[in-house]
């Protein structure tokens, strides 16, 4: 496929979910598109990028790393000098050239996966937005390696509300309990909350898990938190997310699957 073609196909599907954002959100504006771009080819990614949306997710630390280090030498022109283990990604001559055409955009990371203690080291510092703290440890694990670097980390506590063993995050009980412990904590800024509705076709189950933490979000707001990051909604529930007012939806399969 022609990369102007790729262009083509990601902005129609982009544009597809836009008008669905304007359906329900008075300010468009206010909600910030996560691509995805776990499954994506370096070529869908910097077809993206060209395209004008910045906003970029992984779930891996490791391939994290690697995609960003792969964006920076095809920006700065030096795509000879990255190792062996990381061509295998690369994207073809016809992207490099558009990309580079149209200003190198640089992306703004965001990381959704789970985060391992032993990892924070790697990602601390190398995203803007770090959706999946799921414990106080992981938060002041965070706070240390952030003040290590010298920086302030932005954060999402993420939320465990349909009770799923599978997944990890806060009980409500649970960040009711600790949120003014991690708030205070230092080297860490808490933007938000974070959660995933159960994999079913049900909306109204997937709309009553986001409207949940809506309400939790506005139940801390009383209590002096300010939270307003709502990151909520994935390609097959994002309607649903928005009708509750998400503020980022994490979108993958529905801008990359089969374009």
């Amino acid at each position: 496929m022609e990369f102007s073609t790729l262009m083509a196909s990601i902005e129609r599907r982009l544009s597809l979910i836009r008008e669905n954002i304007a359906k329900y959100k008075a300010y468009p504006g206010e909600v910030t598109i996560v691509a995805v771009s776990k499954s994506a080819t370096m070529d869908e990614i910097l077809a993206l990028l060209c395209i004008g949306e910045r906003n970029l997710a992984e779930n891996r630390n490791h391939q994290f790393l690697s995609r960003k280090k792969m964006l920076r030498a095809i920006a700065h022109g030096c795509i000879g000098e990255i190792e062996d283990s990381l061509k295998g990604d690369n994207a073809s001559p016809e992207a490099i050239a558009f990309y580079r055409k149209a200003g190198s955009p640089e992306p703004v990371w965001h990381f959704i996966g789970q985060l391992h203690h032993s990892h924070a080291n790697k990602v601390v510092g190398e995203c803007s937005l770090i959706h999946s703290v799921h414990s106080k440890s992981l938060a002041e694990r965070i706070s240390r390696v952030a003040l290590q670097k010298g920086i302030v980390q932005d954060i999402l506590l993420e939320t465990n509300l349909s009770g799923e063993k599978q997944k990890q995050g806060f009980s409500p009980d649970e960040l009711m309990g600790c949120i003014g412990e991690i708030s205070a904590l230092k080297g860490i800024n808490v933007k938000g909350l974070m959660t995933m509705a159960p994999f079913t076709e049900d909306t109204s189950v997937q709309y009553s898990v986001f409207k949940e933490l809506k309400e939790l979000s506005t139940e801390l707001s009383g209590k002096g938190y300010l939270l307003p990051y709502l990151s909520m909604g994935m390609s097959n529930d994002y309607i649903e997310a928005l009708k509750a007012g998400a503020t980022h939806l994490r979108i993958g399969t529905a801008l990359f699957r089969d374009v």
